[in-house]
């Protein structure tokens, strides 16, 4: 279940504020064209980095339900590997869908909520678990849809167009 006895309300305001400044700086970004290559790669390594660092955090404090934080540490690593993989062969790098940035909002919800669920009163404990679940369950198949319906075809293609020469 989510929720332990020792975690810490300071861990929940961090990752949810780290979440919330993604998405104002992505937005920013973007509304003012001030996107860069350099942002384009560095964002998703920090997204991944965060992920990489909190999930095995709140796993260890038993916050999270072991389910959710291997999926999400799977899916995490995946992207994060693929990333390094890709960029060593020479695959052009692309651009974050739409459907890959929705997958990880909830993500960004649901571990900021996961330590809070457990606070002393009956109400939040009847009613921080559902919310947490009614993130997780989503944001972790959407973001399995993103990689496998989006991102791996989209890999797939930069693969074969940057080694198109050496397969003649």
């Amino acid at each position: 279940m989510f929720g332990s006895a020792t975690t810490g309300h300071g861990a929940a305001w961090l990752l949810a504020g780290a979440g919330f400044d993604d998405w104002v700086d992505g937005w920013f970004a973007r509304r003012f064209a001030q996107v860069s290559e350099f942002g384009k790669l560095f964002d998703p390594l920090v997204d991944r980095l965060m992920f990489l660092v909190a999930i095995p955090c709140l796993l260890i404090d038993g916050s999270v339900p072991i389910v959710v934080a291997v999926l999400a540490l799977a899916r995490e690593g995946i992207v994060a590997l693929a990333a390094l993989v890709l960029a060593k062969a020479g695959v052009p790098r692309f651009d974050v869908t739409w459907e890959g940035k929705t997958g990880a909002r909830p993500a960004d919800v649901c571990l900021p909520t996961v330590p809070r669920v457990q606070l002393r009163t009956l109400l939040r404990r009847l009613v921080g678990p559902p919310i947490a679940w009614l993130f997780a369950v989503p944001g972790l198949g959407y973001s399995y849809y993103s990689v496998l319906f989006q991102y791996l075809p989209m890999t797939r293609a930069g693969w074969l167009r940057a080694h198109s020469d050496t397969m003649r």
